[in-house]
């Protein structure tokens, strides 16, 4: 899944069970950075509890953790 059809879902979420809440870990490519990481290093945990997945918000930062190893 793309972070396009997670932003979908969450929003879908939000506007139709608005206390429920889900949480996706995004990974990103290897590629994605100048020097080799492993792969719990580069991936980070999205609830779907953040204002950038509510309608008629203003907000759109994510604030993401780090996965604790």
């Amino acid at each position: 899944m793309d972070y396009t059809d997670l932003k979908q879902v969450f929003q879908e979420l939000k506007r139709n069970s608005p206390r429920e809440d889900l949480t996706a870990y995004i990974v990103f490519t290897e590629d994605s950075f100048a020097r080799l990481y492993p792969l719990l290093s580069r991936t980070y945990s999205v609830s779907s509890d953040n204002k950038a997945f509510w309608t008629r918000m203003g907000g759109y930062s994510i604030p993401i953790q780090a996965r604790k190893k």
